[in-house]
């Protein structure tokens, strides 16, 4: 996989893991699973708790139940032999050095 960011750098990364109490993005996504009609696609909002393939989430003080697939998390990426956070400078230096190659 690899991340927009990061289009042409040969980098294994893999959707960042979110917790209880965690502000995410929310986005419709593939196949049946869209967002309450109540809730703006990438809209922000607090995890509340995780169920098998579902977040439960709160929006204006309301709860909700979505699909894991439509919740933005961010990504980690493999480097040194260690996950990094999407946004560590050690990535943002790889993928500045892979763009300057492929240009």
């Amino acid at each position: 996989m690899s991340n927009r960011s990061c289009k042409n750098a040969p980098m294994i990364c893999r959707k960042k893991n979110y917790q209880i109490g965690d502000s995410v993005i929310v986005v419709n996504c593939w196949g049946g699973y869209r967002l309450p009609n109540e809730i703006p696609e990438g809209t922000t909002v607090t995890v509340i708790g995780r169920e098998a393939g579902y977040a439960r989430i709160v929006f204006q003080e309301r709860q909700f139940i979505v699909s894991e697939a439509c919740i933005v998390s961010g990504w980690e990426y493999r480097y040194n032999g260690k996950w990094r956070d999407e946004n560590d400078s050690a990535i943002s230096a790889q993928c500045q050095e892979q763009k300057e190659v492929f240009s």
